[in-house]
């Protein structure tokens, strides 16, 4: 089971990184799903010719297009292995973090069953405030147990009793 935990100080420390690790890339492009569908992705069964066409006009440059400039195209293609580097180990990242995400959800949604069993419990044994915590749990579920649609949920919180503040 997860046993990790990270303070406040080093979470702060890992937002403010990746805040600056966005901040060094401001050339970085977005997009839209149309967009992406139009380029000609060069994935990984055209890498060897790319990569065979910068050896090449790096040896016989008089075949480049006048709007590709050699030294730019070996920038570019710099930049290319740099960010298949940065992606393979930010995939790993991100997959890790998504993989720890859903254990630790579950692992509270199965605290979170219990509680509201061990509140319907409560109930039945007539243990004061129980049935406002069952009450306010049981929004969450349809009659059959099933969990609802968070949208679907009204906005405001049923154990605020507190009156709105008149402005």
């Amino acid at each position: 089971m997860f046993e990790g935990y990270i303070d406040a100080t080093t979470r702060n420390n890992i937002l403010k990184s990746l805040k600056l690790l966005n901040a060094q890339l401001p050339f970085l492009m977005q997009l839209s799903n149309a967009e992406r569908k139009k380029i000609a992705s060069i994935g990984m069964s055209r890498t060897p010719f790319v990569k065979r066409v910068k050896t090449l006009s790096n040896q016989r440059d008089e075949f480049l297009p006048n709007f590709a400039p050699l030294a730019t195209v070996n920038r570019r293609y710099e930049m290319m292995e740099f960010f298949d580097e940065l992606l393979t180990l930010m995939r790993t990242l991100l997959e890790s973090i998504d993989d720890t995400d859903l254990i630790l959800g579950a692992y509270l949604y199965k605290i979170g069953r219990a509680y509201h069993s061990i509140a319907r419990k409560s109930v039945e044994m007539g243990i004061p405030g129980a049935d406002t915590i069952v009450k306010d749990l049981d929004r969450f579920f349809d009659r059959y147990g099933r969990p609802i649609d968070p949208d679907a949920l009204p906005a405001e919180d049923p154990l605020d009793d507190a009156p709105a503040e008149d402005a």
